[in-house]
């Protein structure tokens, strides 16, 4: 998404991997068509695409609210259904008099694969196909729309970032490779003067959207960028003959990170074990030829070289432990390269064996077969024990499981193996806490958010830290803290609400609370806390329709369900308080949550 908005190759914009954060000086298209009074709208599908990771710029609105969910299938939920995102993005459109410029992400097609039961019913066996479907109907109605309020007035590009493997060369899904099977996208333009169906031949690559639509609508051009105005290049035969591409996604496992040069049909891939296609007669890139035709081989690879030359290098962007996780469930890993310093970078083809069973425990964890998840992670820990991304997901999936203790252990390890990574400081601590080691969490907590300061989650969970202490100044500092470097995070601003409730700040907690609903209106955690504040002003009905509420978003939130029971007792109504009391007490998960249950239970009885 940076080289579509960039115009540069990832070389030049230096944003290399999910969770890297583009440069706030750099011009992009949306910077430059505000700068020509157009309004600027973007609206997004999922995580990835979070403001926080720099796309946010020269857009009047940048509509990345998605709900974040912290329990189950995690981050799973953290994408939004493309009808939800095509909707905000008309409602905003309809408003709009003046020139304007939409960016409308849907994230379907992509894995996880979770159709609409319509669609998956109508493609049996075949989510992938379902989910095409689904982002078809999205687009139909987005064109629909848009044509409704300005009939025969829009330039429309219709494009992906990538394609998926789907089993080629061993790659379900994408990223570990730099095969045609991700790297070949469609790209469709339509607009007044273009000719309808007309097929341009040659190269045309993600950096030259940008160039090509600024030229279409008369815009001046970005200077000093790699990418080209398409038509432009093809009226004069100058069109590019040459594409970049990389993947730096095998570094997040500790295996080598990939380069590609192509010249023509001649495609060179750079890696431990370098590859070479002649794609005019081996579209698949079957039969690797760089042993063969040793000239062109050697050719490609100088040019190659020669443009590395040119490579930016930015400081690598912090990524929090919640993108992180949600990252991780959508089935990318975040962050820089995991390989210990003592290890050696695995070549991604000799690692596919283990990226599949990866993805495989990815999938698990998601359909909520923890067990499944857990002896898979299990079995690549084993195979392939330097790699620090699959303990921390084994780590993850232990704790889903129940099995603190040997999280703990797990994560204790990976922490000798690399002192100064943030992110498994801040997973230890975590880890701790919920084994009931305070003094042991706290000294983690505060060790990751030394090694990163930047990080809203490691000062989220410092906040939580310091609440269970009562030390509430130092607490309420943490979640300020939180919520200032990540405004958009439901959870911080429940957590601050908490702690300014305890101080007896009431309005403001309140505050706190209904900025964590704005962000996600079905934030469990945020109703329960609202609730509370009604308990203690004596609204007891609107209490009651609280913690109603937040059950039912969250039928696991035990302390909704206990908090009822006691409004419940309050109201006069004892037999309903016992029954919803003594379901907590059978059923919850947190130890000191069953134990006042018990308290309540047993109080009623006498």
């Amino acid at each position: 998404h940076a080289t579509i908005f960039t115009g540069l190759d990832p070389l030049h914009h230096g944003v290399r991997n999910n969770g890297g954060v583009l440069a706030a000086n750099r011009e992009t298209l949306a910077t430059r068509l505000k700068t020509r009074g157009y309004s600027t709208g973007a609206f997004v599908a999922a995580s990835v695409l979070d403001h926080r990771f720099g796309l946010a710029p020269g857009f009047d609105l940048y509509d990345d609210e998605i709900p974040r969910a912290t329990r189950g299938r995690s981050v799973l939920e953290s994408e939004r259904p493309c009808g939800v995102v095509v909707s905000r993005a008309l409602g905003w459109i309809g408003k709009q008099v003046s020139p304007s410029f939409a960016w409308v992400h849907l994230y379907e097609p992509h894995a996880p694969y979770s159709p609409p039961d319509d669609l998956a019913a109508a493609h049996p066996g075949k989510p992938y196909d379902a989910e095409v479907a689904a982002a078809d109907r999205c687009v139909d109605s987005l064109l629909q729309g848009i044509e409704a309020h300005r009939p025969g007035r829009w330039v429309t590009v219709a494009m992906s970032d990538h394609g998926e493997g789907l089993g080629e060369h061993g790659e379900q899904t994408h990223g570990l490779f730099v095969y045609q099977s991700t790297l070949r996208v469609p790209l469709v333009i339509k607009g007044p003067g273009l000719r309808a169906g007309e097929r341009r031949g040659g190269l045309a690559r993600a950096s030259d959207v940008t160039p090509t639509l600024l030229a279409l609508l008369g815009a001046p051009a970005i200077q000093g960028v790699d990418g080209v105005d398409l038509f432009h290049a093809n009226a004069n035969a100058t069109a590019p003959a040459h594409s970049y591409a990389e993947t730096d996604y095998p570094t997040s496992f500790g295996w080598a990170a990939l380069r590609s040069w192509r010249l023509g049909d001649l495609k060179l891939i750079e890696g431990p074990k370098a590859e070479l296609f002649d794609l005019s007669r081996d579209p698949h890139e079957l039969n690797n030829l760089s042993k063969q035709r040793t000239g062109e081989f050697d050719r490609l690879r100088a040019v190659l070289v020669a443009a590395l030359r040119s490579e930016v290098k930015l400081e690598s962007g912090r990524v929090s432990a919640e993108v992180e996780e949600r990252l991780r469930s959508l089935g990318y890993v975040a962050g820089p390269s995991r390989l210990p310093a003592t290890g050696s970078a695995k070549d991604p083809k000799d690692a596919v064996s283990l990226f599949q069973g990866f993805e495989r425990a990815m999938e698990a964890e998601g359909k909520g077969d923890v067990a499944s998840a857990v002896a898979q992670l299990r079995r690549l820990v084993t195979d392939d024990p330097s790699n620090l991304t699959f303990q921390r997901s084994l780590a993850a999936s232990l704790r889903r499981s129940g099995s603190g203790d040997e999280a703990v252990r797990v994560l204790k390890l990976a922490c000798a193996m690399a002192p100064r990574d943030p992110a498994l400081a801040r997973d230890l601590s975590s880890a701790l806490a919920e084994r009931g080691k305070a003094q042991e969490a706290m000294a983690e907590a505060l060790r990751a958010t030394a090694l990163d300061p930047l990080d809203p989650d490691g000062h989220d969970h410092l906040a939580t830290l310091y609440a269970a202490r009562h030390d509430l100044a130092k607490a309420r500092a943490a979640a300020d803290r939180a919520t200032e470097i990540d405004s958009n995070n439901a959870r911080a601003w429940t957590n601050r609400g908490n702690i300014l409730r305890a101080e007896g700040e009431a309005a403001e907690a309140g505050r706190s609370y209904e900025r964590a609903l704005a962000v996600d209106p079905a934030f469990a955690d945020a109703v329960n806390g609202l609730g509370v504040i009604a308990v203690e002003q004596a609204r007891l009905t609107e209490a009651a329709a609280l913690f109603e509420r937040a059950r039912a978003l969250d039928p696991r939130l035990d302390e909704a369900v206990l908090n009822l029971a006691v409004v419940e007792l309050q109201r006069g109504n004892p037999d309903r308080a016992l029954k919803l009391a003594s379901e907590v007490a059978r059923a919850a998960v947190d130890p000191q949550v069953r134990a006042r249950a018990l308290a309540l239970v047993g109080d009623m009885r006498r």
